[in-house]
């Protein structure tokens, strides 16, 4: 028998009503995942604010969808203790990565941390608040849609480099096959010539860099075991980045069938 099992755990049995299912035992188990597959996560659009003569926020004007994922990456110089994201409705919860601020190797300048967002409101206005305040920053925010809206967190590592013209990020693995991986950098000081890992698919958006810091992105769809990424750039310069990965939404409410045999006791 092909049955259609709905989202919301109801059983659909073709040409006949919804019915209430009070004992469903499939001969072969189907792990959640791949019952409803994932929803195709789309890059929006990027924005960027800099300031440059120690102010305590960092306003970005961009204006979103209610319902699309918002990450934030800041770069200030100076280290940093206590950095927050707002937004001009007030109605959406920001998250920053579990690692905290990333610095310069041995705790020194820049610092840098990412936040993230699976709003409920579209925004106008994103802001870094700052304490203590910083001499210059640099703060991207970035929109993509298919995104979750729950545990939307894969995976995520920071780390520093010293006096090179590259660096290479922290290694992640991701537990999800969906992801999208957005890879943070910022600097001590200005540089130039930003380049992205492009040979392994990744992209600089629109907005991406300033002369301080840079951020790209790749969607992938498998498990990513190790991934790093690299960029470079044409002047040395100590850097603090982060690396984080985050999960595909579902795609839709569809009804899903399922073509396997099952027991029901109809209650």
């Amino acid at each position: 028998m092909s049955l259609a099992y709905k989202r919301d755990g109801s059983l659909w049995v073709p040409n006949r009503e919804i019915v209430p299912v009070r004992r469903m035992l499939p001969v072969r188990r189907l792990p959640h995942r791949s019952i409803f597959p994932k929803a195709a996560i789309s890059f929006v659009q990027c924005q960027q604010g800099t300031t440059s003569s120690s102010e305590t926020t960092n306003p970005v004007s961009i204006s979103t969808s209610a319902g699309n994922f918002l990450v934030v990456f800041t770069r200030a110089s100076g280290t940093g203790a206590n950095w927050t994201i707002t937004d001009n409705t007030g109605s959406n919860t920001w998250t920053a990565m579990p690692g905290g601020m990333a610095t310069g190797p041995g705790g020194t300048a820049p610092s840098a941390i990412m936040h993230y967002s699976p709003t409920v409101a579209g925004v106008t206005t994103v802001t870094a608040n700052f304490s203590p305040v910083p001499v210059s920053s640099s703060v991207f925010v970035l929109e993509f849609s298919g995104m979750a809206t729950t545990g939307v967190l894969d995976t995520s590592q920071d780390n520093g480099t010293s006096a090179t013209t590259s660096a290479t990020s922290a290694a992640i693995t991701t537990a999800n096959a969906n992801d999208l991986l957005v890879y943070g950098i910022g600097f001590n000081s200005s540089i130039s010539g930003l380049t992205a890992d492009v040979a392994n698919g990744w992209a600089i958006p629109t907005n991406g860099s300033t002369v301080s810091a840079g951020i790209q992105y790749l969607i992938v769809s498998s498990i990513q075991t190790g991934i790093t990424t690299t960029m470079t750039w044409t002047t040395t310069r100590d850097s603090a980045a982060y690396i984080a990965a985050f999960e595909a939404g579902a795609a839709g409410d569809d009804i899903i069938t399922i073509q396997n045999q099952f027991r029901i006791a109809i209650g």
